[in-house]
């Protein structure tokens, strides 16, 4: 057996997902609206349908373009509108964390039934 000096120990999947996740984020990353729609459709099993399209959104400091996200939900499946608001939040951020640093979101839940 030969000793061996300077290596590196593996990575945990704590950091792999870490790294796997910033890799993704990057600026270069191309991200299409059928991806977009495959996350939001695994996101919640209450989500029926999900669709996207180019937007604008009006923040702080001005109007600045974005992807609108509309996740269609069954209303029977929700107890309250504030549950309803709390899903698009969290649809909302889970987006933002999955895609390039400059990528806006506008999600809108539409219920029926």
């Amino acid at each position: 057996m030969l000793p061996v000096a300077g290596a590196v120990p593996a990575k945990n999947e704590k950091q792999i997902i870490a790294e796997v996740s910033a890799r993704l984020r990057g600026r270069d990353r191309a991200m299409s609206f059928d991806q977009l729609i495959g996350w939001v459709r695994t996101f919640d099993e209450r989500i029926t349908e999900a669709n996207c399209e180019k937007g604008v959104m009006r923040t702080d400091r001005g109007v600045r373009k974005c992807v609108v996200v509309k996740a269609t939900v069954k209303a029977k499946e929700f107890h309250s509108d504030d549950e309803i608001e709390l899903l698009r939040v969290r649809l909302s951020s889970f987006l933002k964390a999955r895609t390039s640093i400059n990528s806006q979101f506008k999600v809108e839940i539409v219920k029926f039934g």
